[in-house]
């Protein structure tokens, strides 16, 4: 959260937007006639699923290296796409009172996410605003990955890489946003 407080803070004046800086960016993005509807809601679901980087930096750093976006594309796999392998080949255990434990977090702060966008009229289908949740998954990813490649050092071996390509955007992001 710190760098997101940190690009607001420099560029409002203040840690969270308020409604003069939405009222701007609407005007600026979309014009007078703006409305967000439940079909763009749907349509900005799949942003959800990269929650790896603070939004500011793609725009100011351009995080345009190809290394990162196959880095970016093997967090997404190894968080969304194992455990929906799992789900896929073991479906009675997402009827688990352990799965909806570690999922349903997930899935309520999408569905709020998505109400609180077309209620406001304005798209806050922003990843960062499930890094709250994101533990759960995690945690879910990992039991998918230990289901899956029948290996106690599987996980582990995923979480090693997890921290290598987040350590590597964050050291790349940073001395470009930075410096």
């Amino acid at each position: 959260m710190a760098p997101w407080f940190a690009f607001n803070e420099l560029q409002f004046g203040t840690l969270t937007t308020n409604a003069q800086a939405r009222d701007q960016q609407r005007f600026d993005s979309y014009g007078r006639k703006y409305h967000y509807t439940a079909n763009l809601a749907k349509r900005d679901l799949p942003l959800l699923l990269n929650p790896f980087e603070p939004q500011e930096w793609q725009y100011q750093t351009g995080l345009s290296h190809p290394a990162l976006f196959t880095g970016f594309d093997f967090l997404r796999v190894s968080l969304f796409g194992a455990p929906l392998l799992l789900l896929l080949a073991a479906a009675r255990w997402l009827r688990s009172r352990h799965t909806a434990l570690l999922l349903v977090p997930w899935l309520l702060a999408v569905v709020l996410l998505a109400v609180s966008s077309v209620g406001a009229n304005w798209s806050i289908m922003l990843p960062r605003y499930t890094y709250p949740v994101l533990p759960g998954i995690a945690l879910y990813g990992a039991v998918a990955w230990r289901r899956l490649g029948r290996e106690e050092r599987v996980p582990l071996a995923v979480l090693s890489a997890t921290l290598v390509v987040l350590a590597a955007t964050w050291v790349y992001a940073a001395s470009d946003f930075l410096l």
